[in-house]
């Protein structure tokens, strides 16, 4: 193969991973975005869109509060994971169901490997608790409303 072959080959796949993951960043990550607005509708109230190490305090009474009062909503966090960006997020529909949603940009590279993951969809059991652990500084990461160990793909 020619070096220039070599080049132009190399530029389109990274033209085209670059692409992908700059849509993951700021866009629909591998269309969890659309995925929580067909939960809870278009005009569910938005919770927020929090960045790494943002205090999610704030996000998470918003998302109580609209689940007590049985009001649609959505919110989603990005966080930073060893492979690349993890986006989670909740969608309520209004009438007590809560879904998690949940996005590895590593394991989604390419949506059709796993479609069930991409993104990952679980229905928060009732009652709702919505959670997130600390990690050993003391950071907010992994938002939950099912213990890892007793999470079910629906």
């Amino acid at each position: 193969m020619s070096t220039l072959l070599r080049f132009a080959v190399c530029g389109v796949l990274l033209l085209s991973w670059s692409s992908r993951a700059l849509s993951q960043r700021v866009g629909d990550p591998v269309g969890m975005v659309s995925k929580m607005h067909s939960i809870s509708g278009r005009d569910a109230l938005d919770c927020g869109h929090l960045a790494p190490e943002e205090d999610p305090k704030v996000s998470l009474k918003c998302a109580r509060q609209a689940i007590k009062q049985k009001q649609a909503f959505v919110v989603r966090y990005d966080e930073d994971g060893i492979e690349g960006r993890l986006f989670t997020g909740f969608a309520g529909d209004g009438a007590g169901n809560v879904f998690w949603l949940h996005v590895d940009s590593y394991t989604c590279q390419d949506p059709r490997r796993y479609r069930d993951r991409c993104p990952q969809v679980v229905k928060c059991p009732r009652p709702v608790r919505l959670f997130y652990y600390l990690d050993m500084h003391g950071l907010p990461y992994g938002y939950d409303c099912v213990p890892r160990s007793d999470k079910k793909l629906n």
